[in-house]
């Protein structure tokens, strides 16, 4: 894993700074080895709580994520609530950032 990655229950978190088109694909990599590791111990993702938030840049990245067999595109999202806090692009201390959030279907 190259990025900084947050587990909570259902939820993980992958955090980058995107300068690059290279961070790009160091972050969708990540966000492919924890889909990687979930197929290994029988957990699964669910694709439609899956997001992912550009932070103070206007570079054109997606990021996709495999739904039974094919590549889909991951939702973006403008605010998140974590621990009742939100997190919106309008935070100054996390520049050029963007998160990808993949949460685990644990029924």
């Amino acid at each position: 894993m190259k990025n900084n990655i947050k587990m909570f229950a259902d939820d993980t978190k992958i955090g980058s700074k995107i300068s690059s088109e290279t961070d790009s694909y160091l972050l969708q990599e990540d966000s492919n080895s924890i889909q990687l590791w979930c197929q290994m111990w029988l957990l699964k993702l669910h694709p439609d709580k899956c997001k992912v938030m550009h932070v103070g840049h206007s570079y054109q990245t997606t990021y996709l994520i495999e739904d039974y067999g094919s590549s889909r595109i991951l939702q973006r999202t403008e605010e998140e609530k974590d621990f009742g806090v939100y997190v919106d692009p309008g935070a100054a201390e996390f520049e050029y950032t963007e998160f990808v959030e993949l949460s685990l279907s644990l029924s």
